[in-house]
């Protein structure tokens, strides 16, 4: 997944601007192009939750983060059974 300017980036998936992410993500630079894969994701995902930007808060506790972050878990569970435990044990503090 790319960082910007195009359909399926990190951009698009979070709805924020490039310049609120964490730097330095861990990416596999193809060409003039970045590709950023599953840690990268989570780094971006944890940043946010946590709101160490500092700006508007991209997923507000509540019954809307816990429907978010369940169904990121379910879907990764379903698909890549290794990747959604991973998920889960990392992302169930920021379900309470």
């Amino acid at each position: 997944m790319r960082m910007a300017a195009c359909a399926g980036s990190l951009e698009d998936l979070f709805g924020m601007a490039r310049h609120r992410f964490p730097k330095s993500l861990p990416g596999k630079r193809t060409g003039r192009n970045v590709f950023y894969y599953l840690d990268a994701f989570m780094e971006c995902l944890i940043h946010f939750l946590v709101n160490r930007d500092g700006g508007e808060q991209w997923l507000p506790q509540g019954t809307q983060r816990g429907l978010v972050l369940n169904g990121i878990i379910a879907r990764a569970d379903r698909d890549f059974p290794k990747v959604g435990g991973m998920l889960a044990q990392k992302l169930r503090p920021y379900l309470s």
